[in-house]
């Protein structure tokens, strides 16, 4: 049996296609590519669907890759306004990555508060052993290493790495060393 191709693709199959091309590019690390395959992404009509909600995610992390912040919390801004994600994931992941975004835009004290506001509702929804809780782990970390309180902050990165390790891009790919970071 073949796949079936784009053209018979519904506008559904379509944008979880694309969100999926999105979310391998960037564990190839490409986020120009990640961008490129999420433009190909529409909302999807009285549908829930868990690859198309964290498209969002997907935008903000290509974007702080592509060294740009300020379009990242853009992007988790106009989400959150609108309520695009289901209740848990904008409470945990939008809410983490907010806190990225705040960390890397040097504002610490945000980084904080908004890194906090997502370990509480991880909590809240059980969700502590969740992946994307690793960067409100990883902000609150850097946060305490900012303040120099090593020993906690140790704490919170070695969580945040465990936590992320299964779906966390890799540092390097065999096939393309130079990307190496």
């Amino acid at each position: 049996m073949r796949a079936p191709t784009r053209a018979r693709l519904s506008p559904g199959e379509a944008s979880r296609l694309a969100a999926a091309r999105a979310n391998v590019a960037l564990l190839r690390c490409d986020p120009a590519a990640a961008q490129a395959a999420l433009r190909g992404v529409a909302p999807i009509e009285g549908e829930a669907d868990r690859i198309v909600d964290h498209v969002v995610l997907l935008k903000s992390r290509a974007l702080l890759w592509l060294d740009d912040p300020v379009g990242a919390r853009q992007v988790n801004q106009a989400s959150s306004e609108r309520g695009d994600l289901m209740l848990e994931v904008s409470d945990v992941s939008l809410t983490a990555a907010l806190s990225q975004v705040a960390s890397v835009e040097g504002g610490l004290t945000e980084a904080e508060t908004l890194a906090d506001a997502a370990i509480a509702a991880a909590e809240r929804f059980d969700l502590l052993e969740h992946p994307s809780l690793s960067e409100a782990l990883t902000t609150r970390g850097r946060v305490l290493y900012e303040r120099d309180q090593l020993e906690e902050a140790e704490g919170f990165l070695e969580r945040a790495i465990s936590l992320s390790e299964p779906t966390r891009a890799p540092f390097a790919s065999r096939s393309d060393p130079g990307r190496a970071t």
